[in-house]
């Protein structure tokens, strides 16, 4: 014999209540072991959840930092000191994020290659940084050397030269205002063409204060050369180490580009797999519920048979013989099949009043069934009201959250729209704003044929300021200037700009020569009454005061806003070289070489 044909040899042997207990602790037991599966098989899906959610968010981090470096890319602003911070603070997060294990569930090769590019993209980000504060640093070294250079051959035309000298003078100082115009176009587009242009200006510099120093008989002249010499010098080095500098931050930036786009091209493929052992692993699981649910019906259709032909067989010979004995059959026996309550009652049958008393019973116990389905029926209906209920609140509520949400996110859009069209430090337009408003306003002019006028503005002797008060100081004094000046700018359509260190600038649409001249006195003259001490200045009055360089055009079709740009510098130079403290315009040579 088989061990089925055992256990159902126990099973028959036993009582009623014996069999019942066999019966449902089959089913319970086949039911506990369905839920013991089903609830592990729930924990490897959480776990695999889980590293879904870790994957995703490496991914998300990478691509932020690939966004962000995109950005500070196509936005080519060198002091955009808020790229640079979302640089940093993303390399922060992918360090802190990197996981010991890429692939959950597989490991190896692809785990050692993906955490190699992520190192690699950690170094490749650092030494862009750092690249990055170089290019920063020797460009503020290289506009020194410029600034000083143009000082130097400003010096050079205010001393006196031979006749026969004047024209070495006009092209050393054409060579020099060319050479400022390649280091600025250069610096805006990162043209290489512009280096080589920068380099043969330099060496035309080189050449005619070479022959300056030959040829001039003024001492003075010969060492004002000689400096300026020297100042190209220092220029060409500061700007050979920064070009090499620029080539290779955009080599890494490239590079970066690249190793990011390998990490979330692998991320994405390990993250597909995970998906797929998920479904897997549900797919399993209803797998093994219908196995189990299999293995129920096979139990009932097995256990329960033998029960209900243990059961509906006695009654049926039992009906029989209460027929038998209503008709007074009482001659006829029932045969005891097996030894359980119904084979007591069988024995006991030929008494009419328990043959009466068990029919009675039995149509009781169905009442009690019918009546407790009906309680069943009325319980379930009760239970769905409530879910449908509670299901139509949770959407109200999800509504009003996401509402809110939106609200939310709207605000924080408009805050770092603010953030980063506004200087830090003076609460006015950033170089960022100005340059786009510069361009916004040129293409109205030129579709208007209206006139645009720019305002560079100058504090005067700001660094001996600086040394003498302290830098703290020299920010007080930038805030309070920034404050005159925007006061004085009434018109709403005039924006007000901080250009670059103590140099500041003025964006005024649909106004004229005479009306700028105007608007540049009256801020020179609201600085001059603000009366800030400057115990250093040369300027008479021993307070802070500001020069201005007006220029105004109407734009023509082909042309750019370098140019007018290139002639308030031109202005703002004449009104130093004149004694500062004063606004100017450029005069015939400098706009013509401006132009």
């Amino acid at each position: 014999m088989s061990v089925l044909d055992h256990w159902l040899e126990y099973y028959r042997r036993q009582r009623l209540a014996g069999k019942l207990n066999l019966l449902f602790l089959s089913l319970f037991t086949v039911l506990l072991l369905n839920v013991f599966a089903v609830f592990v098989s729930l924990s490897m899906v959480y776990t695999s959840n889980a590293a879904l959610w870790k994957l995703e968010r490496f991914e998300s981090r990478v691509g932020a930092i690939e966004r962000t470096l995109l950005r500070f890319r196509i936005s080519h602003e060198r002091g955009d000191a808020l790229a640079v911070r979302d640089l940093m603070a993303s390399a922060g997060e992918l360090l802190a994020g990197i996981p010991g294990r890429v692939f959950v569930r597989r490991a190896g090769e692809e785990d050692n290659e993906v955490l190699e590019h992520m190192r690699g993209f950690a170094q490749r980000l650092n030494e862009y940084l750092y690249f990055h504060e170089q290019v920063r640093a020797l460009e503020s070294g290289m506009r020194k050397a410029s600034d000083e250079l143009q000082e130097s051959v400003r010096g050079l035309r205010a001393e006196p030269v031979p006749a026969r000298l004047d024209a070495t003078v006009a092209r050393l100082s054409e060579a020099a205002l060319e050479a400022r115009l390649a280091q600025q176009e250069y610096i805006l587009s990162r043209d290489v063409e512009w280096v080589q242009r920068l380099r043969t200006h330099l060496n035309v510099i080189v050449r005619e204060a070479g022959a300056l120093r030959q040829q001039s008989p003024v001492v003075e002249t010969q060492i004002v050369a000689y400096s300026i010499a020297q100042d190209v010098q220092v220029l060409r080095a500061a700007f050979e180490r920064f070009a090499e500098l620029t080539r290779r931050k955009i080599d890494n930036e490239n590079e970066m580009l690249q190793v990011a786009a390998r990490i979330v091209e692998r991320v994405g493929e390990a993250s597909d797999r995970q998906r797929t052992g998920i479904a897997r692993q549900i797919m399993w699981i209803a797998t093994s519920m219908v196995l189990a649910g299999g293995v129920v019906l096979v139990l009932w259709a097995l256990l329960g048979r033998r029960f209900v032909q243990g059961l509906t067989r006695p009654l049926t010979e039992l009906v029989e013989m209460s027929g038998s004995l209503a008709r007074g059959d009482y001659a006829r026996r029932i045969e005891v099949r097996a030894p359980d309550e119904l084979g007591d009652l069988a024995q006991g049958f030929n008494v009419m009043a328990a043959t009466v008393q068990g029919q009675i019973e039995t149509l009781r116990a169905t009442d009690r069934e019918l009546r407790a389905r009906t309680a069943q029926l009325e319980t379930a209906n009760a239970a769905l009201g409530e879910a449908k209920t509670a299901a139509e609140a949770l959407s109200a509520s999800l509504e009003v959250k996401v509402r809110e949400r939106t609200e939310a996110l709207e605000t924080a859009n408009r805050q770092l729209t603010e953030l980063t069209v506004t200087d830090a430090l003076t609460g006015l337009a950033n170089r960022r704003h100005f340059d786009l408003a510069l361009v916004e306003e040129w293409a109205r002019a030129q579709r208007s044929g209206q006139p645009l006028a720019l305002l560079m503005v100058d504090v005067d002797f700001f660094k001996p300021y600086n040394d003498h008060y302290g830098h703290q100081a020299g920010d007080d004094c930038l805030r309070r200037l920034a404050h005159f000046l925007r006061g004085a700018a009434r018109r709403a359509g005039d924006l007000v700009a901080r250009y670059g260190g103590e140099e500041l600038a003025v964006v005024a649409a649909d106004t004229d020569l005479a009306a700028a001249l105007s608007l540049a006195e009256a801020m020179r003259a609201t600085v001059a009454a603000a009366a800030i001490p400057h115990a250093v200045t040369p300027v008479a009055g021993g307070t802070a005061t500001v020069s201005i360089g007006v220029a105004v055009t109407v734009p023509k079709f082909g042309e750019t806003p370098e140019r007018l740009l290139l002639r308030a510098d031109a202005a703002l130079y004449l009104a130093t070289r004149q004694g500062r403290d004063r606004v100017a315009q450029p005069d015939e040579f400098l706009a013509d070489k401006a132009d």
